[in-house]
């Protein structure tokens, strides 16, 4: 049956949780009740967080992979908005007397009918820079993983506790040394990261220009 179809019912059910603080969160699912029950579909939504949410929040927050890089503007050729918006207020005009109470509550509504303008924007260079800040991330979680013995850091964190530790590099035909500069009031991390560079200098990584790179701290 398709969804289009007069009639169409899309059967699921919602688990009500209760929090301890006192908040409450409604889930909404369509897996019968027989196979994965309340407590489940709890856990599973719990276990979600870690897994898929708190990485995207991550990504939002340390490369801002939610932000969209635009370019060649163009206005388009709408004359107002309202012509987008016409249907809506004959409708409006109408049921004037019903509506007048609901728009109290529609600021954003209001917000974009003001709007005279709609404009186009290229998003091919967004996407290019959305996939070098998803590799930047994984390559952080690699990092992570595989250099710092599972730390779990966000990339924020990174930033401001490794990324932007001082230095300088040193390069030959051959080689290029990277050497981090210690923050003396993080001792604890500083031993961690120079473990975690040892391991990096194992992987034996190369540049473009075939020349090796090496970490020190």
């Amino acid at each position: 049956m398709d969804s289009s179809e007069k009639g169409y019912i899309y059967e699921c059910r919602a688990v009500i949780v209760k929090w301890d603080n006192g908040r409450k969160s409604v889930l909404i699912t369509d897996i019968p009740r027989d196979l994965v029950d309340a407590s489940d579909v709890t856990k599973r939504y719990v276990d979600r967080w870690p897994m898929q949410e708190k990485q995207f929040r991550d990504g939002k927050s340390g490369v801002t992979i939610h932000r969209m890089v635009g370019y060649g503007k163009k206005i388009e050729t709408y004359e107002k908005m309202g012509e987008k918006h016409a249907p809506q207020i004959a409708i409006e005009k109408e049921h004037k007397d019903d509506l007048k109470r609901l728009k109290r509550y529609l600021k954003e509504e209001m917000r974009i009918r003001d709007k005279d303008n709609v404009y186009r924007i290229d998003t091919e260079l967004g996407q290019i820079m959305t996939c070098f800040k998803l590799s930047f991330v994984n390559l952080c979680s690699l990092f992570l993983t595989k250099c710092m013995d599972y730390e779990r850091f966000e990339v924020q964190t990174l930033f401001e506790s490794i990324f932007q530790l001082g230095g300088g590099a040193f390069m030959s035909d051959r080689k290029k040394t990277i050497e981090l500069e210690v923050n003396p009031k993080e001792p604890k991390l500083m031993a961690k990261l120079e473990k975690g560079l040892c391991i990096l200098n194992a992987m034996d990584i190369h540049d473009l220009t075939g020349r090796s790179i090496k970490f020190t701290v």
